[in-house]
């Protein structure tokens, strides 16, 4: 962004946190046999999702600050791509197909491509449409949409034969990844972040939140990518010290 916003930096900033320890959590039960029964409670799936929708509501807002939506969008991608080539080569068994970063720089291409069309968009209808296609479309993998259990409907079978589609969230059961964010819903929570955006760039937010109130926070929040690219061998690097065995 040209300007900061300080509440973003430090959200951002506290949930870089909670995914170095969620890997490091990770890490620890798949790797080192270590027991981490909170991978199997249901609550704590939904935490992670909070956490994902933040990272890609708060890209949804940048947009509203990039001169290159399209470079920034390809770069982004690129980086996941790195990310997935990494762990094909280092660890097979834990591969990425179409992670978090990998559906943020497609969001962010899809934006700059039709960019005109979405500004044409009054800004809270904009906002209301998204977040009401991101609750329809949050099943998907499921086969299924709807709308808080209404309006179900259930999706052709058709669509989950092959993988064909990962990248739009239709996989089956052969389908397997350690990082999985598909366009749908993802996608919808990106928009959203951008039309919030527009309040954002516009100064409509309480003063408060354009200052920064935890320096640390806000530097990690800065950084979060490169935190976020890096963090899993730093990690697994600390792991292998400690256990005297890799983590891969």
């Amino acid at each position: 962004m040209n300007k900061r916003v300080g509440f973003l930096d430090e959200l951002k900033g506290f949930s870089i946190i909670c995914v170095v320890v969620f890997h490091t959590l990770y890490l620890l039960n798949y790797s080192y046999n270590v027991n981490i029964p909170v991978f199997f409670d249901s609550w704590f799936r939904v935490v992670v999702d909070i956490f994902i929708g933040i990272f890609i509501f708060i890209a949804g807002i940048s947009s509203n600050y990039s001169h290159d939506n399209l470079r920034r969008g390809v770069k982004c991608f690129f980086l996941g791509m790195i990310i997935t080539f990494a762990f094909a080569v280092f660890n097979p068994s834990s591969n990425v197909t179409f992670g978090i970063l990998h559906s943020i720089g497609i969001s962010v291409m899809i934006y700059a491509l039709f960019e005109n069309f979405f500004k044409k968009i009054p800004t809270i209808v904009g906002l209301v449409v998204s977040i009401t296609l991101f609750i329809y479309t949050f099943n998907v993998q499921k086969g299924y949409v709807s709308l808080f259990g209404l309006f179900r409907f259930d999706l052709p079978q058709k669509l989950y034969q092959s993988n064909a589609l990962i990248p739009l969230g239709f996989i089956n059961g052969s389908f397997s990844t350690s990082d999985y964010e598909p366009l749908l819903p993802w996608l919808f929570m990106f928009l959203a972040g951008v039309y919030f955006g527009v309040y954002v760039k516009n100064n409509r937010l309480p003063k408060s939140m354009y200052s920064t109130h935890v320096p640390f926070l806000s530097a990690l929040g800065k950084y979060s990518l490169w935190i976020y690219i890096f963090h899993v061998p730093v990690i697994a690097t600390i792991l292998s010290l400690i256990f005297n065995k890799t983590a891969f």
